[in-house]
């Protein structure tokens, strides 16, 4: 609020930063425009087509409608009063695609194959460690490394489906 009890909103242009953002221009109210401190209320209008807030125009064409129409919604806030349920279907659905790779992953194991500690692993040091499979039931895979390993030594260890790449005994591997 100003002093004389009037609102007023300073806007700022600042230039765009490369030539897919639309360049906004001042509309005006009346005759003249103020500097400064004497701002006087500006609106804005975009000279070309609206475009997507989320990406430049070169990768718009790429998308689908439907999914640009439903992030433009979600980035101009057309559906705030629903992020909450579109959070918890999107977290469903990842959560049910990590089941069913992890299935697919338990499927293809069986006891005696010969496997590889990915990245997924934790503590990272076995990372690239080999193992064989001595135990697979609906959620782990156990396994007894081929060596030892820091804490791990001649024990067998549980761990998830995802952690393991199944690799022929021939293959090559990289060892850390």
């Amino acid at each position: 609020m100003h002093w004389d009890g009037s609102s007023a909103v300073r806007c700022v242009c600042v230039p765009a930063c490369d030539a897919t953002r639309p360049r906004l221009r001042p509309k005006r109210f009346g005759s003249v425009v103020r500097l400064g401190s004497e701002d006087s209320d500006v609106s804005f209008e975009f000279e070309d087509r609206a475009q997507s807030m989320l990406w430049p125009e070169t990768q718009d064409r790429r998308l689908k409608d439907p999914e640009r129409q439903l992030l433009d919604a979600i980035a101009a806030g057309e559906l705030d009063e629903h992020l909450v349920a579109i959070a918890d279907a999107v977290h469903a659905r990842r959560q049910l695609l990590h089941t069913v790779r992890s299935a697919r992953a338990i499927a293809e194991l069986c006891v005696g194959d010969s496997v590889v500690f990915t990245n997924r692993i934790r503590p990272r040091y076995l990372e690239h460690e080999l193992a064989e499979v001595t135990e697979v039931d609906d959620r782990t895979v156990t396994v007894r490394l081929w060596r030892p390993v820091g804490r791990f030594g001649e024990r067998e260890l549980r761990c998830p489906p995802l952690a393991l790449r199944k690799i022929d005994r021939g293959t090559p591997v990289k060892h850390s």
